[in-house]
């Protein structure tokens, strides 16, 4: 994605982390899938939002059965969630995630979303597939 700006690279990330605003409940599609390939890095880094600049990083190891993400959630106004898409390449199923090392339960798993509480420090994500 070198040599595109954060619009085009933010619209081909296909926003696969949402902040969901106290008031309404916000549901976006999530990178498509051939993005997220086995070997493959996507970046963004201080992309702007209504909520601040929020910065993603998605490594993807699907040959191995996963895909990691580490977020950087905006700042400057408060979100009732982040919202965050990772589909597998071949729609695999999502089997398990950890957040920051620990395991996950709140996930929508027909909706292949992992909804991360507010907070203002990174989050390092992992989905097995």
């Amino acid at each position: 994605m070198k040599g595109r700006n954060v619009t085009t690279r933010t619209r081909l990330l296909g926003l696969a982390v949402v902040c969901a605003p106290p008031a309404a409940r916000a549901a976006e599609p999530a990178a498509p899938p051939n993005l997220v390939r086995d070997g493959q890095t996507i970046r963004l880094s201080n992309a702007p939002t209504h909520f601040g600049p929020v910065s993603v990083e998605v490594r993807s190891s699907v040959d191995s059965g996963r895909i990691e993400a580490g977020i950087q959630p905006p700042l400057r106004n408060p979100c009732r969630a982040i919202k965050l898409r990772l589909r597998h390449p071949e729609s695999r199923p999502i089997r398990s995630v950890t957040v920051d090392g620990q395991p996950w339960s709140d996930v929508d798993r027909a909706g292949e979303w992992i909804l991360l509480p507010p907070r203002t420090g990174p989050y390092r994500v992992v989905v097995s597939y």
